[in-house]
């Protein structure tokens, strides 16, 4: 177990963020938060999805970069169906 805490601090350091900053992963997070669950010996629940929750994420993302001050107030549903997806609304630039 203490080397496996070992090579996570490695990891993480040598991709040069703080330690409490798992976002700073980038797209390797979503691998980071599924060994955390499994190594707590955890399930997500049925009705969560990882893929959703990246998809959602990388939307955002793109948003952010385009508009930094409005893409705070925008709104995201995600369905309760199966499968899984989400509706982003975007919010109006403030400033105009």
């Amino acid at each position: 177990m203490l080397e496996e805490i070992a090579k996570e601090r490695k990891l993480r350091e040598s991709l040069n963020p703080s330690l409490s900053w798992s976002h700073e992963l980038g797209d390797r997070q979503w691998e980071y938060y599924k060994s955390l669950v499994k190594d707590a010996k955890l399930q997500f629940p049925p009705s969560f999805s990882v893929t959703l929750l990246n998809r959602v994420y990388d939307k955002t993302k793109e948003r952010r970069s385009q508009n930094a001050r409005a893409y705070k107030n925008d709104m995201i549903f995600i369905s309760e169906g199966e499968p899984k997806s989400f509706r982003y609304v975007e919010s109006p630039d403030p400033t105009n």
